[in-house]
């Protein structure tokens, strides 16, 4: 409550200033203020309506590849993969962390890798950030998987999985091992399309 005393009877323009109190949940607040003044020969009213969001702190994860094809062949180097982060309202420090520590994350593509980062928000915004992610080298042979987990004070949780294969050498698979009936008729000029399905891992090249 503010009490505005006026002088020779009068009161001067006076900024007021109002905000939402520290510490609220995150939730759409309403309010109102109101003004009265009530001399001998009646009352006057006026009011102010206020309205404001608490919002909580928010991490983003876009992934714009499947993070399952992190593999390599021994003798070469790992593949690197990306996702971009962000983060809203935030409170504290965005901490991301491999669950596993066969996997190594960097700011910069051929960077310096490890097993967590730390990104500090600006005002309560972060981002967004491209993150980079990876097998780490010298493993011996074999299929690896763990989870990249995202964290900040009062947010909640974020987490995204990642597999990745050693292997002696690489291996590519064809979901047809035949394709029949291409033929085609000269006077109808049809020709039948088949199609099949081809991929490979870990590649260190191009499929020809």
């Amino acid at each position: 409550e503010i009490t505005l005393t006026p002088a020779a009877g009068m009161i001067s323009s006076t900024a007021i200033y109002t905000r939402l109190k520290s510490g609220l949940n995150g939730r759409e607040y309403k309010g109102e203020l109101s003004f009265s003044y009530t001399p001998s020969n009646g009352s006057t009213e006026k009011s102010v309506t206020l309205s404001g969001r608490v919002s909580e702190p928010h991490i983003s994860v876009v992934t714009p590849v499947l993070l399952t094809d992190l593999g390599y062949i021994i003798g070469y180097g790992s593949v690197e993969r990306a996702f971009i982060v962000s983060g809203s309202a935030l409170t504290n420090d965005l901490l991301i962390n491999a669950t596993n520590t066969d996997f190594e994350l960097s700011l910069n593509s051929g960077g310096t890798f490890s097993g967590s980062l730390s990104l500090q928000a600006e005002n309560g915004e972060l981002g967004p950030v491209r993150i980079y992610v990876r097998l780490k080298s010298g493993l011996n042979t074999g299929d690896f998987n763990g989870d990249i987990r995202f964290s900040s004070q009062g947010a909640t949780e974020k987490k995204i999985s990642v597999v990745g294969r050693v292997s002696q050498h690489a291996s590519i698979s064809i979901s047809e091992a035949a394709l029949d009936g291409l033929g085609y008729n000269h006077y109808s000029g049809a020709r039948p399309v088949k199609s099949f399905i081809v991929w490979g891992s870990p590649l260190a090249g191009d499929i020809v």
